[in-house]
């Protein structure tokens, strides 16, 4: 998730540290408030990465970000194609979320209203786009790097940046954003690991399926040729197990940690972290899964699914 510490100050670190605690992988972003190499040391083997695209000079600088994801021992790269261009997002901008970040007198109010979101800020100091600062004009500050971002970040990559993705990195490569099985299948056929069907929250493109409805064809399509893994709505354990049901072989929730991180602070993501499991193992004893591959053999239905025949 990016930007994630307007949320909670640390908000990266935080998450980071709660994913190892809970042995659960944690897909640090392009655009989280902490360096890779720092998340990496936090999380350890449970450490992924997320990577936009940065086409200029060749994607010279997406590259580099893949070379320092290896040396800090990343094993999951998810390449990110569901932003192939930025999107307009009015709620966002009419709640003053925008980069640079401008505060209002709102804004102001509600910070200081908000004491121990103070001492975190006061902590952590201001939320800066850690993975960045490197490749900009020093002194890399908020500004220059934000106006970096907004101006090379094009999101998306092509299929044949993919497979150049591929041969340059060694660990899994999993590509994030998938919400066709014609999509799915020439992510397989370009070699990578893991597909990951999303529609990025929601956020992107209202006129977007729901992800949870192209799953099921998405799964028959791959088969075991390809992990897959699912995001877009996960709020429970509950949710989890459905998508489990429907073919994913696992799953990732971000809004619902962050929430986590505004209702109760550090201990937000750990909280959650929990609760997911808690409802998971609930939902698994209700309808007599004994395993996630259990789930996978449950009568279900689904009267939204895609059909794409």
């Amino acid at each position: 998730m990016g930007v994630d510490g307007i949320i909670w100050p640390g908000a990266t670190k935080i998450l980071a540290a709660a994913a190892a605690q809970a042995r659960i992988p944690y897909i640090a972003g392009t655009l989280a408030t902490a360096a890779i190499e720092h998340v990496a040391e936090l999380a350890g083997p449970y450490a992924w990465f997320q990577l936009y695209g940065l086409p200029a000079n060749d994607h010279a600088v997406t590259f580099d970000l893949i070379r320092r994801a290896g040396a800090a021992g990343v094993r999951v790269l998810a390449a990110t194609l569901d932003a192939p261009v930025r999107s307009k997002r009015p709620r966002d901008l009419r709640n003053g979320l925008v980069v640079p970040f401008r505060p209002t007198a709102k804004t102001l109010f509600d910070m200081a209203s908000s004491p121990a979101w103070l001492l975190a800020l006061g902590k952590e100091g201001t939320p800066a786009f850690r993975n960045m600062e490197r490749y900009v004009e020093r002194p890399a500050t908020l500004a220059r790097t934000a106006g970096f971002v907004q101006s090379q970040i094009k999101g998306t990559f092509s299929w044949d940046a993919v497979k150049r993705m591929r041969d340059a990195w060694s660990g899994a490569l999993i590509v994030k954003g998938v919400l066709h099985p014609a999509d799915a299948g020439q992510a397989v056929a370009v070699g990578v690991d893991g597909i990951l069907v999303s529609n990025h929250g929601g956020r992107q493109l209202d006129a977007a399926p729901a992800a949870i409805d192209v799953l099921p064809a998405i799964a028959a399509s791959v088969g075991t040729r390809a992990t897959l893994l699912f995001d877009s709505g996960i709020r429970s354990g509950l949710d989890v197990a459905r998508a489990v049901a429907l073919g994913a072989r696992g799953t990732f929730a971000g809004r619902a940690f962050l929430l986590g991180l505004g209702a109760l602070g550090e201990r937000g993501a750990a909280y959650v972290a929990a609760l997911l499991k808690e409802e998971l193992e609930t939902a698994m004893g209700q309808v007599g899964a004994p395993s996630l591959d259990a789930l996978t053999r449950l009568t279900r239905r689904h009267r939204s699914a895609f059909d794409f025949t």
